[in-house]
């Protein structure tokens, strides 16, 4: 094969290989995704509303301990009431967060 100007053109044995595995790659992909159909999808996890308290009783600073969304200790959470607007915030203000007790990383209980 020749290109415009009547040059050779030749493909290394890096790109080939390049080129190779990434075609092999994404047919296995797509044989893949095919193959778990929906069942491979995305499914959003939908918890029933729970009144945990009224925002006027909300004190700044002090945390207001809940469980959500199961009764035990692995779903122990604080409502806390910051008095400046927080990212994600919620309430009239856009201080109101929560947090969960546990830590993410080991999920131990967080104490201090």
């Amino acid at each position: 094969m020749t290109g415009p100007d009547g040059e050779r053109l030749c493909l290394s044995r890096r790109a080939f290989l390049l080129s190779g595995g990434s075609a092999v790659t994404i047919l296995a992909l797509a044989g893949v995704s095919r193959a778990f159909g929906e069942g491979a999808a995305l499914k959003v996890a939908s918890y029933p509303r729970r009144k945990i308290g009224r925002v006027s009783q909300l004190k700044v600073d002090q945390p207001v301990s809940f469980q959500y969304p199961w009764k035990d200790f692995n779903s122990t959470n604080m409502l806390v009431k910051l008095g400046v607007p927080a990212g994600g915030g919620v309430g009239p203000d856009q201080d109101i967060v929560a947090f969960s007790t546990l830590c993410t990383h080991m999920g131990g209980p967080l104490a201090g």
